[in-house]
């Protein structure tokens, strides 16, 4: 503790007598660019927020700085700050991925600790491994070397320290008692979707400090979320229904993966052929209404037809398959493990010139006490080897409480059998799926034969239920999961940023 005290006091010396440590330019300037005619082009030039700190004394000089940090920003990302940093104002921001929200947070960051000085401010994520995302791309995105006080970063407890003395907690919003701390100039909601709004509400009333209120909110628009019912009070919200005194503006504002001009617009078009929700939610940023079916776009007349010799031209499995694992099978297996009934499902690849279609052909169930070698050798009766099929099963059946696992007893039939350590996100399963019912282009690339009766009614039955998932209760679930499993193995689609990285790099 000594040691320590002497280090800051000889550090303390040092700013008093040397100009140089003593005084630091803490500016910045937002450049405003937009594409026009496929160029980058800057159009604006914001004011300088900042100047010439005193770390001795802890206030600006009032001296012009000589050198101002700039960062480019686009039209709608500047709009957004601008508004957030207005005194008395709560911005909601529903947007599509890649529109640069993360950017959008850290610039606010940066900017509240210029203005508000010896501040707090707040960054709320829904949990802990989406938390520590968020820390590492805002810490990511901020100038830290210029603007972040010497050993500013404290990892182990999620803080950042500025020279002008404000300081940033983030938090995960799993109770109302996680933002209890200071009160905050500035507070920062991410993923809004997967905060609950009583935690949002308690962060809300951390913010009494002279400053006012500076609130923004950020996720994907989400109708089943308590997101969906914020956007609604912001929109319908009346300053007339309040006293003047405790009116504070509620801003919306729905942004879209094509407000980033620092993307290619390629990226983005390329998600069309994603399913349609997901690219009106997550490109478009819209609060996508689609009904209660899970698999909206199946109808009867589009996707169920008989097998035909055109179809037996096409056949593209073998080729497939070896390029995706490694094994020239003629049959894709899928298969979901439930003791009464166990479903599999034998499909076929067609070529069609873009990633291949898929026709289920059959159906085969195991209807009571079902064990996972019954329905081996049920396929291999009807013709589905071990020698000419691959067998993609759910996750979970590679794991037994005693015995063999139903994996395991396909595999000493045999077969082979392809899964990942844990089941994909059911949403980027049920994503995958309605991806191949129908993309965002409208381009239809599944088809069923009229024999999967089973499959076919799950697919126009399933409802989401209260919560927005799909509904486990009927019994539709079992069909539909075992079309998913071969479905994300072959064509996944993920509901994160990958998309758009992966081409943008």
């Amino acid at each position: 503790m000594a040691r320590a005290t002497l280090r800051q006091r000889i550090s303390d010396l040092e700013i008093q007598l040397s100009p140089a440590a003593r005084y630091r330019d803490l500016a910045v300037q937002l450049v405003v660019f937009d594409r026009i005619d496929g160029k980058l082009t800057e159009i604006e030039r914001s004011n300088i927020v900042g100047g010439v700190w005193d770390k001795w004394l802890h206030r600006y000089t009032g001296e012009k700085p000589t050198e101002v940090h700039e960062i480019s920003v686009s039209p709608k990302q500047i709009k957004i700050i601008r508004a957030v940093l207005k005194r008395d104002t709560k911005v909601l921001l529903h947007c599509g991925r890649g529109f640069g929200k993360t950017q959008v947070a850290a610039i606010c960051l940066l900017l509240a600790s210029l203005i508000f000085t010896g501040g707090f401010g707040m960054v709320l994520g829904p949990t802990h491994d989406k938390t520590r995302l968020l820390w590492d791309r805002i810490t990511g995105a901020l100038p830290t070397e210029t603007f972040l006080a010497p050993r500013g970063t404290k990892i182990a407890i999620k803080e950042l320290h500025f020279l002008t003395g404000f300081r940033v907690r983030f938090v995960t919003g799993d109770s109302e008692g996680s933002v209890r701390g200071p009160d905050n100039d500035i507070v920062i909601v991410d993923e809004r979707q997967g905060v609950k709004q009583r935690v949002v509400g308690a962060a809300e009333l951390t913010m009494r400090r002279p400053s006012g209120v500076h609130l923004l909110q950020m996720g994907t628009p989400d109708l089943a979320s308590e997101f969906a019912d914020e956007y609604r009070a912001y929109r319908d919200y009346d300053p007339d229904s309040v006293e003047e005194s405790a009116r504070i503006a509620h801003i919306v504002d729905g942004s879209t993966s094509y407000d980033n001009p620092f993307i290619p617009h390629r990226v983005f078009r390329a998600a069309k052929k994603r399913d349609r929700r997901f690219y009106d939610q997550e490109v478009m940023g819209l609060w996508v209404v689609l009904g209660e079916r899970v698999y909206y776009d199946f109808t009867r007349e589009t996707h169920v037809r008989k097998w035909t010799a055109m179809d037996k031209r096409r056949d593209i499995t073998r080729d497939v398959l070896d390029d995706r694992f490694g094994e020239r099978a003629e049959w894709l297996i899928g298969v979901d493990y439930n003791v009464s009934p166990m479903i599999a499902y034998a499909c076929k690849i067609l070529s069609d010139r873009v990633d291949g279609t898929l026709f289920v052909r059959d159906e085969i169930v195991i209807e009571r006490d079902a064990t996972s070698e019954k329905l081996g050798l049920e396929l291999i009766r009807r013709g589905y080897r071990p020698d000419n099929s691959l067998i993609c099963d759910d996750a979970s059946g590679q794991y037994s409480k005693g015995g063999q696992s139903q994996s395991a007893m396909l595999v000493n039939l045999g077969y082979t059998v392809v899964h990942n350590t844990r089941n994909p996100y059911v949403k980027d399963r049920v994503a995958s799926v309605n991806a191949k019912i129908k993309t965002a282009e409208g381009r239809i690339s599944m088809h069923v034969a009229p024999r999967c009766k089973l499959l076919i009614e799950a697919q126009e039955r399933q409802r989401l239920d209260k919560n927005g998932k799909p509904d486990k209760t009927e019994g539709q679930d079992h069909p539909n999961d075992a079309l998913g499993y071969p479905i994300y193995q072959v064509w996944p689609v993920t509901i994160t940023d990958a998309w758009y990285e992966s081409k943008a790099a």
